[in-house]
């Protein structure tokens, strides 16, 4: 899903969803490298406060 969401905006190099590492339930934290600040800051400007559906809030 990360990976469908942030390509729009441009590289990925890679992502990180943290999870328990009991449960590997997702704790509702991701981390997504970007192949260049460009790219990022694309991706802040138009997601900054998305919440995706099923997030938990």
């Amino acid at each position: 899903m990360l990976e469908r969401l942030f390509s729009k905006y441009g590289d990925i190099v890679q992502t990180k969803v943290l999870r328990d590492p009991r449960t590997r339930i997702s704790r509702g934290v991701a981390f997504v490298l970007m192949k260049s600040a460009r790219y990022a800051e694309r991706a802040v400007k138009a997601l900054d406060g998305y919440v995706p559906s099923g997030a938990h809030t």
